[in-house]
């Protein structure tokens, strides 16, 4: 396989991202299948999932040294990026050397571009786990996914494995110092924006203590299972919610979730 093919593997860019400007996105998972404890429904993605438990995924994923190897290789190019995100195909904290991948790319990062920031998008499953905090806080800007304020519409819409729950989730955040807040809404037949599922959501919120929340709504329609999206003064009025109740700053990215799609 050529350098390049194996690099673009890895590491592909700039992709313009709404959230992040101009930018490299890391996939330090498999290529060609997601590995993640949650199917969300708004999730768009045509590879097949497979389960944490389904221990077989470890043999399809980059080792560290081929991750950091990639990123060298990535910007040595020198190419015109805002910002480095660690965001491909599932939930990057299920890498068995997710704490030795992340350091070698925060290395390489100094090496060769010390002045970007490192983002890390996770769906905060395993939070709890007091090594995994501490490794997410490494990089400048770790964001952890929440859509619900409580454990039914969180089962609805995120449709994570039996073994993850709501609470083991929003407790692990809670314990994190520093980190953001993604949150996608939606409504149709499963809805988050309903007063009492907002007011949930936001005590939430304010009982986390992001530093921002990143406010999405998902990308198309979804016929099929009666999902709409909501549109971007629905967005600013939840957030301008969120910042009277909680003292939360937020942004607001409207349909723009599926920008860093890895495939």
């Amino acid at each position: 396989m050529a350098e390049s093919d194996s690099r673009e593997r890895i590491i592909k860019g700039p992709i313009h991202s709404l959230r992040f400007g101009a930018t490299a996105v890391i996939n330090i998972l498999a290529k060609d299948f997601i590995i993640c404890p949650f199917k969300p429904v708004y999730c768009s993605s045509s590879l097949p999932f497979r389960e944490p438990s389904q221990n077989d995924y470890k043999s399809a994923l980059p080792t560290p040294k081929q991750i950091s190897d990639a990123v060298a290789s990535f910007l040595d190019q020198q190419l015109a990026i805002d910002y480095i995100v660690i965001a491909g195909n599932g939930e990057p904290t299920l890498h068995p050397y997710f704490d030795k991948v992340v350091d070698r790319i925060l290395a390489v990062r100094d090496d060769f571009a010390p002045h970007l920031d490192v983002a890390l998008i996770s769906s905060a499953f395993n939070v709890e786990d007091e090594k995994i905090r501490t490794t997410l806080e490494k990089v400048e800007v770790p964001i952890l996914k929440l859509d619900a304020g409580d454990s039914v519409l969180f089962r609805k819409i995120n449709r994570p494995v039996d073994s993850v729950s709501f609470k083991s989730v929003v407790n692990g955040l809670k314990k994190m110092d520093r980190l953001y807040i993604q949150s996608v809404f939606m409504s149709g037949k499963i809805s988050n924006t309903g007063e009492n599922s907002l007011e949930r959501w936001l005590k939430v919120i304010k009982e986390i203590k992001p530093t921002t929340v990143h406010l999405f709504t998902i990308a198309q329609e979804k016929s099929d299972l009666g999902l709409l999206p909501v549109d971007n003064n629905d967005l600013t009025e939840i957030g301008e919610k969120l910042q009277a109740f909680a003292k939360v700053p937020y942004c607001v990215y409207g349909n723009s979730l599926d920008d860093l799609c890895y495939v």
